[in-house]
């Protein structure tokens, strides 16, 4: 696997792997960034791109472990209401995660566009959910986050 990184100050995007990562931030939290991306050949397959930095995390050792179980677990589920790992590329400075882009958002935005459901869209909504975590239940799995890999294509 080729690990060409190149950045370059005030690029819109850097190429890694046969992913281009574009400046456009979808997201950010304590230990991460998610950044919109898409395959280097081919431009209109977007996907989401999460950077953690983890020399800074280098000595803590349950950053670590929790971080290769998020990986291992994305990578054991198939479920068409959790997010999909399509490759992790690994620097000494950063983690790569390329996962797939729900272009509308998570439940938490949809809720923050919609404001109203119908009785419908809400059972709809509430399936998704209800099977998803079966998935988890399934494959020995707790979900203990409002983030994450539970993250289904609402809207």
């Amino acid at each position: 696997m080729e690990n060409n990184l190149e950045e370059n100050i005030g690029a819109v995007s850097h190429v890694i792997d046969k992913y281009v990562v574009t400046n456009q931030l979808l997201g950010s939290g304590t230990y991460a960034k998610v950044f919109k991306g898409h395959l280097k050949d081919k431009p209109t397959q977007t996907i989401a791109v999460k950077e953690i930095a983890i020399l800074s995390k280098a000595n803590n050792k349950k950053f670590h472990t929790n971080l290769n179980r998020e990986i291992e677990i994305l990578q054991k589920l198939n479920h068409p209401a959790i997010i999909k790992i399509y490759d992790v590329v690994r620097y000494p400075e950063k983690l790569f995660i390329f996962l797939e882009l729900c272009e509308n958002g998570d439940l938490k935005q949809c809720l923050q566009k919609k404001k109203f459901f119908t009785e419908q869209e809400v059972l709809n909504y509430m399936s998704q959910i209800v099977s998803a975590f079966r998935e988890l239940y399934a494959n020995n799995i707790i979900h203990r986050e409002r983030a994450g890999p539970l993250a289904a294509r609402f809207c």
